[in-house]
């Protein structure tokens, strides 16, 4: 139903009501509860027309709306919560961050060709799916379902992304994009973000979950300092593939020379044995 013969019928309805409070035989009470009735009824219209009413705007239009970096500053902001929330070691962070970002770029530059994608740039990383030829697209908004997809699935507060969803997505719904621009994108979105994740899959993260460090009293191997003597943080890190660097050893640190190891060092007011070392 359109807008404007919406309104040619709210007009006929209401000038019937009218006729009838003025031309009509009935009572003081009876006209009293027709004009209140009427009035009901212009609310219950006004209402309707309100929330049905969707405008629509050119791609040019919604596109430009889309593409606020407010809005991706958002979705940062909630992946940060997030990782707070879980308490995320930070190279674990790091790892969440890189592919909900990857998954948002190659989501988003698909708008733009001079952007090149990451595939064959990154290490074993491939080509996203392609977005249908000659299609509209929000990719904006694509790339943001991307990110945010990537790191609900990397993070472990799911309530908290499902609390963030329902008032994010609305913000795209009052931007005139078209229902089928809207479905198309976000399913684009998902795509990708499928693809990443199955990418992060292989990266050799979860089998370091099993890998704990063992303390062996050796000169230069590490062991728990205080005051916490806290386990090692992410001691199989090397083992996870890399972006961008062959292997770790690309910058392993050379070995101090001249070293000379000391015991019963008092160190602040610690009365304990130590092994501290010292390079001279």
């Amino acid at each position: 139903m359109s807008i404007v013969y919406f309104f040619y019928m709210y007009a006929k309805v209401y000038k019937f009501v009218i006729s009838l409070f003025y031309f009509t035989s009935f009572n003081h009470f009876m006209k009293k509860l027709l004009f209140g009735l009427s009035g009901i009824f212009v609310l219950c219209c006004s209402f309707f027309l309100y929330s049905s009413y969707k405008p629509t705007f050119k791609p040019e239009q919604f596109n430009a709306m889309a593409n606020n970096p407010e809005l991706f500053h958002q979705c940062s902001e909630q992946l940060t919560n997030v990782i707070v929330y879980d308490i995320f070691k930070p190279p674990v962070a790091s790892r969440i961050y890189s592919c909900s970002y990857l998954a948002a770029y190659e989501a988003i530059r698909q708008e733009n060709a001079s952007y090149p994608t990451m595939a064959g740039r990154i290490n074993q990383f491939r080509a996203v799916p392609l977005p249908e030829k000659d299609t509209q697209y929000c990719f904006a908004l694509a790339g943001m379902v991307a990110f945010n997809r990537v790191g609900e699935e990397l993070t472990f507060s799911k309530d908290l992304w499902d609390n963030f969803n329902k008032g994010f997505y609305d913000k795209f719904k009052l931007m005139g994009i078209p229902d089928a621009v809207y479905q198309r994108s976000v399913e684009y979105g998902e795509a990708v973000a499928k693809h990443v994740l199955a990418y992060a899959q292989t990266d050799h993260y979860n089998q370091t979950r099993r890998i704990k460090f063992s303390v062996v009293n050796k000169p230069g191997s590490w062991v728990p300092t205080p005051p916490t003597y806290a386990d090692a943080c992410e001691p199989a890190w090397n083992t996870i593939r890399h972006f961008l660097i062959d292997s770790a050893s690309q910058f392993k640190p050379v070995p101090s020379r001249n070293m000379i190891w000391t015991t019963e060092v008092n160190i602040i007011n610690y009365s304990k044995r130590y092994m501290i070392l010292i390079n001279i």
